[in-house]
């Protein structure tokens, strides 16, 4: 698989604290940004691994 620039490290950092709990608000605020950005953030690694939709 080859690793490109949507790959990024805050990207899978958001995704291992969302997968903690799967919640968008609490993730966001840990992480010191918005809810909108967890959203896109596994919204675009859904796409990248052409994954199904995570229900948040």
């Amino acid at each position: 698989m080859q690793i490109d620039e949507e790959l990024t490290l805050k990207k899978l950092e958001i995704f291992l604290s969302f997968m903690a709990t799967t919640a968008t608000c609490p993730r966001a605020s840990e992480l010191e940004t918005s809810s909108v950005s967890v959203h896109r953030a596994i919204h675009s690694l859904e796409e990248r691994f052409a994954l199904p939709a995570v229900q948040a």
